[in-house]
Formats: structure tokens, sequence, C-alpha cells
């Protein structure tokens, strides 16, 4: 049968002379014309087991030319995952590597888009967020005929449920996978995993719950662009007027994304900032950036909050690409996992708070448990009280410049230390290109000869 048609839905530029794919800008997505399934006989299958190549440092240039790798994520929301996927599909470019990326539309299409490298949608959840298992067949079928297309030698999954279609499609296409477990670790998580190449974890946390489990993982964690997320002071007065911010009102940013205990956060900073407001802060302001599943309670309760303080102080923000002017536009921020990262890049007092936990003002005293427990967001540890929240957040406020500039440059200086994702992606590259079979065997020939010479 003939092959599926390939149908530009969306086109980022005027059309011009055919380039290769690597400056492709186009939004693709396969479609089946004639509604009919794709048989095996027809999908192109490598033969054979993942070479596992151990490789020295200076050998990975000679082969990054052939590493191929698609990446598979659920949607395109905005939110920590999406964004580390984002910077990752970018440094994997920049580094020499093929990048296909899929995932059902979303927000951050556009951005993904923009990179230059192939970009599928794929409806691998509905619209309630729930997985597609309607369309399962079909939905492994179109990542096969990717993994044909594009001729990708790797897979490199991070959420479920668009990895249950994405491990199955490796398996049956015989390509190994590798998969990022970025967060909550369930019960539907474990055996999906156990079939994976190799697993990987941003969290120590992570790492001892898939233990625990009897799945073997390597951390690594996730890397922040320390050039992209870094302080604009300068640009703060005019970030704050366009928001219609006084230049000296003292301003706190919450971000996250407003659904289960994250949105109960969003509640309890609410009421510590507008105890704040009866004291010592009258012109605190409030931003809280993010959207989700309990937006419309946060809204109501953000309406009662402000009526029982006599001023409107809270600004919802909604979701938001551009992270940085927040973080250097406020006094004081709260986060969790990679918002709080990236907050500390740009050198922006911030407490630490999420789903499982508090751990109040980020200080290098507070630095090996956060990252053991990625920043409150995995593993466990004290429960938030709105009193904490007032407290810790009136003890920023009061901060000397001079206080408040040397716990800004720790905080970068332990994020470029750690998480710099220059620092990060040779040792991802390790990984993939242990299992990297498509390299012609000449060529791996002369890299086992050599390393047999050292």
């Amino acid at each position: 049968m003939p092959l599926p048609k390939r149908k530009v839905i969306s086109s980022l530029r005027k059309p011009t002379k055919k380039k290769s794919s690597s400056q492709n800008q186009n939004v693709i997505v396969i479609k089946n014309e004639k509604s009919g399934t794709i048989h095996l006989k027809d999908v192109v299958r490598f033969e054979g087991k993942p070479q596992m190549v151990q490789l020295p440092a200076s050998e990975i240039r000679r082969m990054q030319k052939h590493l191929r790798v698609l990446l598979v994520i659920d949607q395109f929301n905005v939110g920590g995952t999406e964004t580390h996927t984002l910077g990752l599909a970018r440094e994997l470019m920049r580094n020499g590597a093929h990048v296909v990326v899929a995932a059902k539309t979303g927000r951050m299409l556009d951005a993904f888009a923009a990179l230059g490298c192939p970009v599928y949608t794929i409806d691998f959840v509905t619209d309630e967020f729930k997985e597609n298992l309607e369309r399962k067949t079909e939905i492994i079928d179109y990542l096969k005929l990717i993994i044909r297309n594009e001729n990708i030698s790797l897979l490199h999954a991070h959420q479920w449920p668009s990895g249950l279609f994405a491990v199955q499609a490796g398996k049956e296409m015989n390509i190994p996978v590798v998969f990022t477990v970025h967060g909550f670790v369930d019960d539907a998580l474990i055996p999906l995993v156990k079939q994976c190449d190799t697993v990987l974890a941003v969290s120590q946390s992570i790492v001892k719950t898939l233990k625990a489990n009897h799945v073997s993982s390597i951390l690594l964690q996730n890397g922040i662009d320390v050039s992209e997320f870094s302080s604009h002071k300068s640009t703060k007065p005019y970030v704050r007027a366009s928001w219609g911010i006084d230049h000296n009102a003292p301003v706190v940013t919450y971000a996250a994304r407003l659904s289960f205990e994250k949105a109960d956060i969003s509640l309890a900073i609410m009421e510590a900032c507008r105890r704040l407001i009866a004291g010592d802060y009258p012109e605190l302001k409030l931003i809280i950036v993010g959207g989700g599943h309990h937006k419309e309670l946060v809204q109501t309760e953000m309406a009662r909050i402000q009526e029982e303080a006599g001023v409107d102080f809270i600004q919802l923000a909604g979701e938001s690409l551009h992270m940085c002017a927040y973080y250097s536009a406020s006094d004081c921020f709260i986060g969790t996992g990679r918002a709080a990262l990236e907050a500390l890049a740009c050198e922006c007092p911030t407490i630490v708070a999420g789903a499982t936990g508090y751990m109040g003002v980020m200080s290098k005293e507070l630095y090996a448990k956060a990252w053991e427990t990625w920043f409150c967001d995995h593993g466990q540890s004290k429960h938030w009280t709105v009193e904490e929240f007032e407290s810790d957040i009136k003890s920023v406020l009061e901060l000397k410049e001079r206080e408040r500039e040397d716990l800004g440059w720790v905080g970068r200086k332990f994020v470029e230390d750690k998480f710099n994702v220059h620092d990060t992606i040779p040792a991802l590259f390790d990984v993939y290109l242990k299992h990297l079979k498509t390299l012609p065997s000449t060529e791996r020939a002369a890299i086992r000869s050599e390393i047999g010479n050292r």
C-alpha cells in the first residue's frame, strides 16, 4: 500500500526552496489519507540488537552526526518537562544531532517549530488528558512511520501516557528507547520503564523510588541554559510599568501548574500576602503565573481574599513562555523544581515550596537537600503553612541590598556549577551513543581499533 502523505498543517515561513530537515520550520502532521492501517511489511525494521559501545569523550564528536533522536512528550504545554525538552532539543541540535519531536498540539508548539527541527503533532492524550487508547494502534503506526521517514536511531520518551505508545513503537522498530522520569512514580509507570533500554532520573529521590521497585536508573539532572536565564535588572522598571506596578512596590511571584497541591499552595501564598499587606507592606503585589485544572478555584479565592484585604493586589498572569522577565522583576519568587532553578539562575531570592513539602528560603545550606528532592517536587519534606510563607516572604523583603546581591550571586553560582545544560548534555550524549547502532561498520571498527590501541 502507498505510504500516507505528509500534510502540512501550519507553515511558519514563506515558501522557499527545499531545505534540509535541520532547517525545516514547518509543523507537520502524519495523516493516513485512506484511513487504512500500516501493515508490518510497509514499515522498515532495523535488525539486530543495539550495539553497546563504551565511548571515551574524545570519540563523541565523530558519532554525533549519526545520532537521529525522536523526542516524545504528551503535549506541547507550558510546563517544566516541556521547557526541559525544548532546551534539550536545542542543545542536541547545537551539538550536531538530528532531532525530531512529537507531541499533541499545544501552546509551546511554535516554540518547538522555531528550532527548525521536524515537529509532528500526534494526539497521545485526549482533551481530558487521558491516554488515547482508542487510537493506540493508529498512533503506534504513526510513530513507526516517523521513525522510518526520519531514519531515527534512538527514541527518548519523557512522560506517561505518550511513553506508552513510544516504547511500543521503539520495540516494534527494534531501536533503543531511553525514558526520563521527571516526577511522580506510580504503579502504571514501573512496568513501562522496565521495558526501556535506559532509564534516567532527574533527582536522587526518583532514583531511590525506582530502585525500590527493582528498576535501575541513571541520575542525570535537568540542565538550565544560564545564558537564557540570567538577571536583567536594568529591565525591571520597564517590565513593572507594563504590569501597572510601581517601581518601588514589593513584588512576590509564584509560578506553578494550578492543580492539586500546587493550587493549594497558591491559596496559602495569597493569604500570607494579605496578612503582610495588613501589616508592614501595604503596597505589596502578588503575581501568579500558570494555568491548570483548579484555576477557577484559585480565581474564586482570589476575589474573596482581595475583598477582605480591601485592595486588588493579585495578578493572575496565566501561562507564560517568558519567565525570565518575571524572575528579574520580582523581589521574591516562590516555586519548585525547574522553576526554582530558573529563578536562582536569574539571581532572584527564592522560597522553595512544592507538591511534596516546604523548604523555605533557598540558601547554600539547603542545596544538598533541595537537589535530593528536586526542590520539593519529589520525595518528602515538611508541610508548608500560611505562617511560614508569611514569615519567609517578610524575611526576603527585609533583606538589605548587599544581602540580596550576595544571595542572588550564590544561587546563580550553584546553578552554573551543578545544573548548567552545557555540562549535562555530554553525559546524555554518552548515554545515547552507547545504544547507537546505525553507525557504519567501517566507522565503528575504526573507533574500536583506536580504543583498543589506547
